[in-house]
């Protein structure tokens, strides 16, 4: 679907004593692109995937947990780097759902980002913390670029459906449902 990762190093357990559940940890330089989005290369301390395996694939839940993330992101025409202490992200995948039904849903929480340097921020640089829980409502799209994907998405119905977020940016304390 449009959804491209390399990376230098991957270790895949599968452990006797918990075989429904595969581990997926990635050591040294990665790349993400999601369709036809710029590529963004990216690091980590720890990086750990962990997929339970399950008969019916049709809902797929997925945790990751991260530490001292580093990123090169586009701004413009140049690059700069975005970090984060810690991440950890809950998921729950159905691509296949209808409309009205939950093709992603997620949990998120992020601690100590660090905003690229070559914008000027007016709450500062550094978002303490920051946590959200949200729906994406299908149908999902397998239209070739990204653009088209979110325009079929958008067209059929799809709902983003932010059910909770909060941040400590600087001054800002801001929490909502």
């Amino acid at each position: 679907h449009g959804l491209s990762w390399r990376a230098d190093e991957l270790v895949l357990e599968l452990a006797p004593d918990n075989p429904h559940e595969l581990r997926i940890e990635t050591f040294g330089l990665q790349h993400l692109r999601v369709a036809d989005a710029p590529d963004i290369a990216y690091s980590a301390a720890s990086l750990l995937l962990l997929v339970p395996l399950q008969a019916s694939p049709q809902q797929q839940p997925l945790e990751l947990r991260g530490s001292e993330l580093r990123a090169r992101i586009p701004v413009g025409t140049a690059e700069d780097t975005l970090t984060t202490a810690s991440l950890e992200v809950h998921a729950m995948l159905d691509p296949a759902a209808p409309r009205g039904r939950a093709a992603v849903s997620l949990s998120l929480a992020a601690d100590g980002i660090m905003l690229p340097s070559q914008d000027q921020w007016p709450l500062g640089p550094r978002i303490e913390s920051l946590a959200l829980q949200a729906a994406m409502n299908g149908p999902l799209s397998n239209a070739p670029s990204l653009r088209e994907r979110v325009t079929a998405w958008r067209n059929g119905g799809g709902i983003l459906d932010l059910q909770h977020f909060e941040t400590h940016w600087g001054p800002l304390g801001l929490n909502g449902k």
